[in-house]
């Protein structure tokens, strides 16, 4: 595959025969000379994992950043392989898992063939599948790019109430920041670095929660953000809390 920038140089995506075998990306001046700025020499090397890997197509993001897609034989099958690197070839290792989503096809294994950019950042894959030695489905799938979603949440005083948040995979395990938590209020995980603001992980999601500060009934307004990402990726969440009567004193 080959893509056409703007400043009229190409950048050339391929295989590179080695072992394993990797994603080769070049980049070639508007004359036909090879553009040694990128990367190493001109070429950048992705070595997918560890894994058998050809490299079929690129797209620019409207962030400036190059979205590079294939497929890479992760046993039991092949699966959609994607890459984020920077304008220059460096590979965004905060992109997944360390630089790299890989999208297994149910039931079969498969490839991603071509690869649009949406306006709003989404990644749309487009390829094949198949089933023994039949390229019988062709594929497509939508990547939700990086984002937070937090949804406001509700429960009693003096009680733990869950959070139903989701961050999407290609913001990788973190760190990310929790702001705006009450004097009193305590999360069940993270760690509290002060003044209001908690840190946690990807792993912290599951059963995270946030008890209030003690008798108190006040809504309050979390913010949720991706630690050193650029652009910035957030949401808020609204808590409310309800009162509980308390029981009389005997």
């Amino acid at each position: 595959g080959s893509l056409l920038l703007a400043d009229g140089k190409s950048l050339i995506i391929g295989r590179a025969s080695t072992n394993p075998d990797k994603y080769a990306i070049t980049r070639i001046n508007y004359d036909g000379t090879t553009d040694v700025s990128f990367g190493m020499n001109g070429i950048v090397y992705l070595n997918i994992q560890g894994y058998n890997a050809d490299g079929y197509d690129i797209a620019l993001h409207p962030d400036g950043s190059l979205i590079v897609v294939g497929g890479a034989y992760a046993p039991p099958g092949s699966v959609m392989a994607v890459a984020r690197m920077s304008y220059d070839g460096v590979l965004d290792s905060s992109f997944g898992n360390n630089g790299f989503v890989m999208i297994p096809i149910d039931g079969a294994s498969g490839f991603a063939s071509k690869v649009v950019v949406q306006a709003d950042g989404r990644i749309v894959l487009g390829g094949f599948g198949w089933r023994g030695d039949r390229y019988d489905d062709f594929v497509l799938a939508r990547m939700i790019g990086a984002s937070i979603r937090a949804n406001d949440v509700r429960g009693n005083e003096d009680t733990a109430i869950p959070f139903d948040i989701e961050i999407s995979p290609s913001l990788g395990d973190g760190p990310f920041k929790v702001s705006g938590v009450p004097s009193g209020a305590v999360l069940n995980k993270g760690t509290d670095t002060g003044n209001g603001v908690w840190t946690i992980m990807r792993s912290d999601l599951v059963g995270l929660a946030v008890t209030p500060a003690l008798h108190s009934d006040a809504e309050f307004t979390l913010a949720f953000e991706k630690t050193g990402f650029t652009p910035s990726v957030s949401d808020t969440m609204v808590v409310t809390v309800d009162a509980v009567a308390n029981g009389p004193n005997l």
